[in-house]
């Protein structure tokens, strides 16, 4: 049914694939089966919450649904990926929002595959909301960047002293990912080892 792909809907609407933002789904109600997948034309390969768009920025930005943790009826038991940080996942206990006691870290090196519903060290990070507010994380004390403009790939220290923020470019250009480390671990501020590591090991500790 359709309330099993999304939190309620304003009826008839287009719902994205969970898992290709190049699909999504048409209900005519909540108890209604969806029809589809429908994928967009390579015109216009992105959903965006409302229609399909040449612009990929837009296939999250577009839709609200995709920034905010869901578990449909089919993910019980079953974890779902953070959609603000790509290592780091839900897991689902029941349908609707998952619980914050459920919110955990993949181990140190691995992100979260979103295919097959498990940490991985060869996934690629899919991140399907851009946050760079620094919202929940650890801040700073001042020596901290709050954006960057990414004109390589990698992982990059956002502050000059040890903290657990780090930014992350998927790619050469667009604005960075505010990510996190897990656990204990904090962001090496040395360029030459650009990873979480045990903060004894860090250069700068704050």
């Amino acid at each position: 049914m359709c309330a099993d792909l999304a939190p309620p809907v304003i009826t008839p609407a287009a719902i994205v694939h969970p898992m290709d933002f190049s699909k999504y789904y048409i209900c005519e109600s909540d108890s209604s089966d969806p029809i589809g997948p429908v994928a967009c034309q390579p015109e216009t390969p992105w959903f965006n919450g409302d229609k399909c768009d040449s612009d990929q920025a837009g296939c999250c930005a577009g839709s609200s649904a995709l920034c905010e943790p869901y578990c449909t009826a089919a993910d019980e038991y079953k974890e779902i990926i953070d959609p603000l940080n790509c290592t780091k996942y839900y897991i689902c206990m029941k349908q609707g929002p998952p619980s914050k006691l459920y919110h955990l870290s993949c181990p140190s090196g691995e992100t979260f595959d979103m295919t097959n519903g498990v940490c991985s060290t060869e996934a690629s990070c899919i991140t399907l909301c851009n946050s760079t507010d620094g919202g929940g994380m650890t801040t700073g004390s001042g020596d901290c960047q709050d954006t960057m403009t990414c004109t390589m790939e990698g992982s990059f220290s956002k502050c000059t002293t040890c903290q657990k923020q780090y930014f992350f470019c998927p790619s050469n250009q667009g604005e960075a990912y505010v990510m996190e480390c897990s656990g204990d671990f904090v962001f090496n501020t040395d360029a030459s080892y650009p990873y979480c590591v045990l903060p004894a090991d860090c250069l700068h500790i704050a």
